[in-house]
C-alpha cells in the first residue's frame, strides 16, 4: 500500500481528531528514555492531534520507536534511530525511519514529531495543517 494511502487510512481512523500513538523505547539506555519523555511530553501537549497509548493497544494508530546511543559524557550528542509505523489492522506497515543527531533531547523529539508525526497530520484538516504548521516553525526558530 502506497505510503500516501496509508497516511489517508491512518487519518480516517482517526475521525475523533486525535491518532493514537503507541511508544516503544529501551529504558535501560538513559539518553532513550530522555528522548522518549521530551517526545511524549510534547505528543501531550497537543491533545487535539495526539492521544498516547499503551503498546497493546489494539486501537493504536502509530507506533513509534526510538533507540539513541548510550552518551559517554553529558557533552556527548544525542544520536537516534526512530522508526514509524502505521499500525491498523493486522500487520503494521513501516511509514518512515531516520536517524536524529542534536545537542538535546528536546531537539531531537522536536525533529522527530516535525518530520514523523506531523506528516500524517498534514494530510489532514486545515486545523491539522495549521497546528503542524506552527509546531514546525517553533523548531526551525531554534
Amino acid at each position: 500500500m502506497p505510503v500516501r494511502l496509508m497516511i489517508l487510512a491512518l487519518l480516517l481512523a482517526s475521525a475523533s481528531g486525535q491518532i493514537k500513538v503507541s511508544t516503544i523505547v529501551d529504558a535501560s539506555v538513559e539518553s532513550s528514555q530522555m528522548v522518549m519523555t521530551d517526545l511524549r511530553s510534547k505528543l501531550a501537549a497537543h491533545p487535539k492531534q495526539f492521544t498516547l497509548v499503551n503498546a497493546k493497544d489494539s486501537e493504536a494508530g502509530l507506533l513509534v520507536m526510538v533507540s539513541c546511543f548510550q552518551r559517554n559524557q553529558k557533552a556527548d550528542p544525542f544520536v537516534c534511530f526512530y522508526t514509524g509505523h502505521y499500525a491498523g489492522g493486522t500487520s503494521k506497515t513501516l511509514l518512515g525511519a531516520g536517524i536524529q543527531v542534536a545537542t538535546t533531547s528536546s531537539e531531537v523529539a522536536d525533529n522527530l514529531l516535525a518530520s514523523q508525526l506531523l506528516g500524517p497530520a498534514k494530510y489532514g484538516s486545515k486545523e491539522y495543517q495549521d497546528q503542524a504548521d506552527e509546531l514546525v516553525a517553533g523548531v526551525n526558530d531554534r
